[in-house]
């Protein structure tokens, strides 16, 4: 970083001269509904994915502050060749801290189930080192997905830019609804018919267009003393 340059009446001109070496990142990921199911309305997952730059690079933008403060038209200059310039005045005299913060990764991250591609997002700046992508599906099957973020880095003119990174994996389940059935009883000796009230459960609600549920069997005699959950529907 050079130093800040000019005169108090004609304002200042400050210089930022990058790095022209890749800057590490770090991605990180999560979902916005762990365990999801396959079914609506609980089957959209909506993974994020955080890609943090550690370091100087030449590539993307610079935004400046005075004594933490904004500067008015200084906030996200283009990084051209190595360098971002904010030139601007003070209408007051005082000494004043000047904050340069740079390193915003660009471009896009692949999500991943495993060694499928789920598709991309593209890199949205959060703060003044770090952005972020999201990718909604509803597509995943029951069971465990291993889910990861893979940023590819990016170049920055004249070299540099930032170094790609992956994710730890994320555990990704989804459920399929589950039905179940309460126990009944019949005390042994009663005789002649008698009926049972069986309460069917869905673990979530589920669309009614085109689901059905079997009626549950007539039980004629009593095998045993205690009538346990039939088997299946």
């Amino acid at each position: 970083m050079s130093a800040a340059n000019g005169s108090f009446a004609g304002g200042w001109s400050l210089d930022i001269t990058v790095n022209a070496t890749a800057a590490p990142t770090t991605t990180t990921i999560s979902s916005n509904n762990n365990p999801s199911f396959t079914s609506p309305p609980n089957n959209s997952v909506t993974f994020k994915a955080n890609v943090a730059s550690t370091g100087t690079v030449n590539e993307g933008t610079v935004s400046f502050t005075a004594n933490g403060s904004p500067i008015a038209g200084c906030t996200n200059v283009a990084v051209s060749s190595g360098q971002a310039q904010c030139t601007t005045s003070f209408a007051t005299e005082g000494d004043r801290t000047v904050t340069a913060t740079s390193g915003i990764p660009t471009g896009t991250v692949e999500f991943f189930d495993g060694a499928t591609s789920l598709g991309t997002g593209t890199l949205s700046p959060t703060t003044g080192s770090s952005a972020q992508a999201t990718l909604t599906t509803n597509a995943l099957s029951a069971g465990s997905h291993n889910i990861t973020a893979v940023y590819a880095g990016a170049s920055g003119p004249g070299g540099g830019g930032f170094n790609g990174s992956t994710s730890s994996i994320l555990t990704q389940v989804v459920n399929a609804p589950m039905l179940s059935i309460n126990d009944v009883t019949q005390v042994e000796g009663n005789s002649g018919t008698t009926n049972f009230t069986f309460t069917v459960s869905l673990s979530q609600a589920i669309p009614q267009t085109g689901r059905s549920i079997t009626r549950l069997p007539t039980v004629r005699q009593l095998p045993e003393a205690i009538i346990r959950r039939p088997a299946e529907l």
